[in-house]
């Protein structure tokens, strides 16, 4: 049975949808101007590179597992073996001897920086990090691990990835088609 999966909200959200509106307006312009075949590609290139880094990157949890959507690629990763979690200016988490780092989900460099900070407040990274650690405490409680302990070393290994294939096929076509339209 497939479980549900809760995702947190991406920091880098709104900077993406406007960069892809901006793509949409340019090679609209280009389309009506009779741009070269070249420059439409190459902003659908942008768009596309544009998407799998702002808009995919997320994190998720589900009862057993934590999620990294990352530009091309998803890794599950079993709470359970996560021995060290941080949020900073990147979401960051140690299992066995890796180190896996995401963008989507981080504090500004001022708030980094800053500590404590005036407003007490709790931000949005505040609340991710604290219910990623409570999941985490509960997963490592059902499987009867402690931190550190060789049979979360073990659970390491239970780290998979799955290869986002709709966005690499898709990337690599517009690739093909920009470099093809360059060089004609």
């Amino acid at each position: 049975m497939e479980q549900q999966v809760e995702w947190f909200e991406a920091s880098g959200r709104v900077g993406g949808a406007v960069t892809l509106a901006l793509c949409a307006v340019a090679a609209v312009v280009c389309v009506v101007e009779g741009a070269d075949a070249a420059a439409v590609a190459g902003i659908v290139l942008f768009a596309v590179l544009a998407h799998v880094s702002l808009l995919r990157p997320r994190i998720g949890t589900s009862h057993d597992d934590l999620i990294y959507r990352r530009m091309f690629s998803d890794l599950t990763v079993p709470l359970a073996a996560i021995s060290e979690m941080r949020v900073g200016r990147l979401f960051e988490v140690t299992v066995g001897d890796r180190r896996l780092v995401s963008p989507a989900v981080g504090r500004s460099l001022r708030r980094t920086v800053r500590r404590p900070p005036r407003n007490p407040a709790k931000i949005y990274a505040d609340l991710v990090e604290d219910q990623t650690h409570a999941r985490m405490d509960a997963a490592r409680e059902r499987a009867g691990v402690t931190i550190g302990s060789p049979a979360q070393r073990e659970l390491a290994a239970g780290v998979r990835r799955t290869w986002a294939w709709p966005e690499i096929v898709v990337a690599l076509v517009v690739l093909v088609v920009f470099v093809v339209t360059l060089f004609r």
